[in-house]
C-alpha cells in the first residue's frame, strides 16, 4: 500500500513540475523593438529636423486560470533619451522621452498591433512608419538659457512662434520601427549638467511641489531627457 501511494505521489509531483515548466512558459514572454521618433520643424531658413532612437522592451504575461481561460498582462520598459532639434544657433527643441512613449508605436500603428495581446512581434518584424497623432505627441521643451536648467520652457505645437519666434512651426512629428542603434551622448553633449538632475528636479528641489514657484522645472529632471541605464 505504502508503495501504491508512493507511486502515486510521484507521478503527481512529476505532472505538476511539468504543468509548473509549461504555465512558465506561457506566464512570461518578452519582446523588443526599436523605434525613431523624428520631429520636423518649419523655420524661416526651411525645414530642419532630427531624430532619436529609443528601445522599447514588452514583457507579455500570460496564463490560464481555473477554468482554463487565458488571460493577459504586460509590463513595458523604454531606453533611449529625447529628440533634439536645433532650430537656431543654441536654441534647442526637446521632444522629452515620458513613460508614454512606451506605447507610442501602439498607439500610432494601432491597426497592426494591440497592446493588450500578446502579438508585440509584429513590431520586431515588420518595418512600419507612420505619423504620431498629435494627442499623442511627446512633452515638447526648450530653454531660454541652455546652461540654466531653471529656464526650461513648454512649448506649444500649434505656437512654436511664441517660443521660437516668428516663422517657426512644428510640421510633423514621425515614428518608424527601425533596425537602427539606439541613440545615446546626444543630450549629455547639448546638456552637460544634466547628470546633476538624477536626484533632483530642475529646480534644484528633491521632489516634486505642486506650490512650486517654478512648476515646469520642479517636475522635470534627467529622467524626462534620459531612459533606461544610464553609463
Amino acid at each position: 500500500m505504502r508503495r501504491v501511494i508512493y507511486v502515486l505521489l510521484s507521478a503527481i509531483a512529476v505532472l505538476a513540475l511539468l504543468y509548473g515548466v509549461y504555465w512558465l512558459d506561457l506566464q512570461s514572454r518578452t519582446y523588443h523593438f526599436n523605434q525613431k521618433l523624428t520631429v520636423t520643424v518649419s523655420t524661416q531658413g526651411g525645414d530642419v529636423a532630427d531624430s532619436s532612437v529609443s528601445r522599447v522592451d514588452i514583457q507579455h504575461y500570460t496564463k490560464h486560470d481555473m477554468a482554463g481561460q487565458l488571460g493577459y498582462a504586460r509590463q513595458l520598459a523604454i531606453r533611449g533619451e529625447a529628440t533634439v532639434v536645433e532650430l537656431a544657433p543654441g536654441r534647442y527643441l526637446f521632444a522629452l522621452i515620458q513613460e508614454e512613449n512606451e506605447l507610442l508605436a501602439y498607439k500610432t500603428f494601432l491597426n497592426v498591433a494591440n497592446p493588450e495581446q500578446p502579438d508585440s512581434i509584429k513590431l520586431t518584424t515588420t518595418h512600419y512608419k507612420g505619423f504620431v497623432k498629435q494627442s499623442d505627441y511627446p512633452m515638447l521643451v526648450t530653454f531660454a538659457d541652455i546652461n540654466n536648467p531653471k529656464s526650461v520652457q513648454l512649448v506649444k505645437p500649434a505656437d512654436f512662434a511664441a517660443s521660437f519666434g516668428p516663422g517657426f512651426a512644428l510640421k510633423s512629428i514621425a515614428l518608424e520601427i527601425t533596425d537602427e542603434k539606439v541613440t545615446e551622448g546626444v543630450v549629455r553633449k547639448i546638456l552637460p549638467w544634466i547628470r546633476e538632475y538624477d536626484e533632483k528636479q530642475f529646480d534644484g528641489e528633491t521632489g516634486i511641489i505642486s506650490a512650486a514657484p517654478n512648476r515646469l522645472a520642479n517636475t522635470l529632471g534627467s529622467g524626462n531627457f534620459e531612459a533606461g541605464e544610464k553609463k
